[in-house]
């Protein structure tokens, strides 16, 4: 709601992730919505596209960026924006969004991590970062995102990380998200056949808790 309101002041919103369903979100409060590429690229590039955004408010308009993911999280291109308003001494507010491990803890109706300080993310990177990792720490949570199901290399090597961390007879949870004004489907599996899981078009998150296994919470 923060987010929103903050654009419902905003004379123009751009976005890397201008679906048809963002637009119809955006449009109540804000009408004026225009795509904008933000994605990795060479410095110029980065600088171009920050400077078109700019330009907007130097007239002294309210503009926004609303970023695919936390704009704080690898983000060159929030970088770059924040750069250039502070040479033109524009002010800048963050305003985090909602992500996909929110929408995980609504479905699972319980306190996360209860009882732990912490717990470990892994977004969707290259199978040679994960195996680099080599294990994780098996006395916290783990919590994995697979954009769009996961590539079969991110999946085979979550497997075998997951396999080395947790005790063998421990079970992941995964969420499947499967588009918009659809309900969020979820499934146990146990870690062994993890690197073996199908692909899949949607979106999914992989939740492992120390001693997940059956009959135990």
């Amino acid at each position: 709601m923060e987010a929103l309101q903050a654009i419902a002041g905003c004379a123009v919103v751009f976005s890397d992730a201008l679906t048809p369903a963002l637009r119809r979100l955006l449009k109540p409060f804000c009408s004026d919505c225009r795509p904008v590429e933000s994605g990795e690229g060479r410095s110029e590039e980065l600088r171009r596209r920050a400077a078109r955004i700019l330009a907007v408010a130097g007239d002294g308009s309210s503009v926004a960026y609303a970023a695919f993911g936390q704009p704080m999280v690898f983000g060159p291109f929030a970088r770059e924006l924040r750069r250039q308003a502070q040479e033109r001494g524009v002010p800048v507010r963050v305003v985090g969004g909602l992500s996909a491990f929110d929408e995980y803890l609504v479905a699972q109706q319980e306190v996360f991590g209860y009882g732990r300080r912490w717990y470990q993310a892994l977004d969707d990177c290259s199978p040679k970062a994960l195996e680099r990792l080599g294990s994780l720490d098996s006395g916290l949570p783990t919590v994995a995102f697979l954009r769009g199901g996961g590539t079969s290399g991110f999946r085979r090597a979550l497997g075998r990380v997951l396999r080395s961390s947790y005790p063998a007879e421990d079970e992941c949870r995964i969420f499947e998200f499967a588009g918009e004004g659809a309900a969020m489907k979820s499934r146990a599996l146990p870690l062994a056949r993890l690197s073996r899981l199908r692909g899949s078009p949607h979106s999914r998150l992989v939740v492992v808790a120390p001693g997940s296994h059956h009959g135990r919470r």
